[in-house]
């Protein structure tokens, strides 16, 4: 019901010019051993974000990254090869930038500050928490979620969340933490966006996550090509007006998808 026309979505439609305060991001989890990195570089020359993060990078995926430096000249590196390594490239300047161990010692998260065009500055945390394990409960993922809603409380920046949360939006992890952390889901009301499995189109579901907090309209979203991950890649386009309500209908109002 959430995630159909029938609903009343949280993220509202941008209804405001597109000026410096938007930009464009891409987040992928490329799969570590995926062996076809072209596509995935073909992919990215072909959407030409303003900021992409990548889940799932080790030391050959990020020496392979390393070529798009110079459309990007902001990064941050924390390749792994637990498949938990993560890599944010942006063209828009990245300040107070961190690697973040919060719960587990081999499963970091990023934060940065990206200062969109018109210098409004914007905290984004790119995030790839542990998946629940059959038979525990999720305490460890549910409290890297938990401390990273904390600090966003706490910060009076426009956020952005993004990654493979290994979850999906209806859960009780997930709406527990967008209530704590006042993020909301652009695919309320637009569709599933399923992610996750590639391979099986009957069986997917939204595991790679895009949420942010009310200041933002949303211009467009859209589910990517297949790169020969286990993933589809997501691209959103935000724009930063304040000033208008958080809350509209959505009934009737297209956009791209591939379901």
């Amino acid at each position: 019901m959430v995630y159909t026309p029938l609903y009343d979505t949280r993220a509202k439609d941008s209804n405001e010019p597109i000026t410096g305060s938007s930009f464009t991001l891409m987040v992928s989890n490329v799969l570590m051993e995926n062996e076809e990195k072209d596509r995935f570089h073909a992919l990215v020359k072909k959407i030409n974000p303003d900021v992409f993060l990548i889940n799932e990078p080790d030391k050959i995926w990020a020496k392979s990254i390393q070529k798009l430096e110079v459309d990007f000249p902001f990064s941050i590196y924390c390749p792994m090869s637990n498949t938990y390594g993560i890599i944010l490239l942006s063209k828009l300047k990245l300040t107070e930038s961190s690697v973040n161990f919060l719960v587990e010692d081999n499963i970091p998260s990023i934060f940065t500050r990206i200062t969109l065009p018109s210098g409004i500055i914007v905290d984004f945390y790119g995030v790839h928490p542990e998946p629940p394990k059959p038979g525990s409960d999720t305490y460890e993922r549910d409290t890297e979620l938990l401390i990273i809603g904390k600090r966003i409380r706490e910060s009076d920046n426009p956020t952005v969340v993004a990654g493979d949360l290994n979850d999906v939006g209806w859960s009780d992890t997930s709406k527990l933490f967008r209530r704590y952390s006042g993020l909301v889901d652009p695919r309320e009301s637009r569709g599933l966006f399923n992610t996750f499995k590639v391979s099986l189109p009957l069986l997917r579901y939204p595991l790679d996550h895009i949420l942010y907090s009310k200041e933002f309209g949303l211009v467009d979203l859209q589910k990517l090509d297949d790169i020969g991950s286990d993933h589809f890649p997501i691209f959103i386009r935000l724009n930063y007006e304040p000033g208008n309500d958080n809350v509209e209908a959505m009934k009737n109002t297209y956009y791209s998808k591939k379901m």
